[in-house]
């Protein structure tokens, strides 16, 4: 594989990464938006919206070998293609715990420490606010921020976890 069908297939997913989260966060909560006071304003608001998604979709999909030129992501590497042959299983493995450990840190982060200085900010002005939800979103991020740290600091004990499962399993 060349690097530059490296940086296309990137691309590409990330694309596809992308329109999968719009479709089911922004679009969402936009039209809730709309729904909630329909008028002019905000009936524009969502068509932008969508014509923003719809064109960044297109972008990343369609144009990738555009933009894999325009951003010259292929230049200045010493080979021009990927050898993935001297990478095994442990390798990919932990390659993707870095990175499923990074995206829920990354994240859920925001939404923590916004859950945080909205309960902080409550507490000071002695609001009686029904804080359940605030609650469980604050507790469900931590979660996800613990897990995302636990993925990168024990990644060889995880490693070496699914090793015993694998060999118990195939004897």
């Amino acid at each position: 594989m060349t690097k530059k069908d490296f940086f296309i297939l990137i691309i590409k997913i990330f694309g596809l990464y992308s329109l999968i989260t719009s479709v089911f966060s922004v679009l969402p909560s936009n039209i809730g938006f709309a729904l909630s006071n329909i008028n002019v304003y905000n009936i524009f608001w969502v068509l932008i919206t969508l014509i923003i998604v719809v064109g960044i979709f297109v972008l990343l999909i369609f144009k990738s070998n555009s933009l894999v030129k325009l951003l010259q992501l292929d230049k200045n590497f010493e080979t021009n293609d990927i050898n993935f042959s001297e990478l095994n299983k442990t390798e990919i493995i932990k390659i993707s715990m870095i990175i499923i450990g990074g995206i829920l840190i990354i994240n859920n982060i925001p939404i923590f420490l916004g859950q945080m200085i909205f309960q902080f900010n409550s507490n000071v002005k002695e609001l009686q606010i029904n804080n359940e939800n605030t609650n469980l979103f604050w507790f469900a991020s931590g979660i996800k921020i613990l897990i995302g740290f636990i993925l990168l600091i024990y990644m060889n004990q995880i490693m070496t976890l699914l090793k015993v499962e694998k060999n118990e399993h195939s004897n």
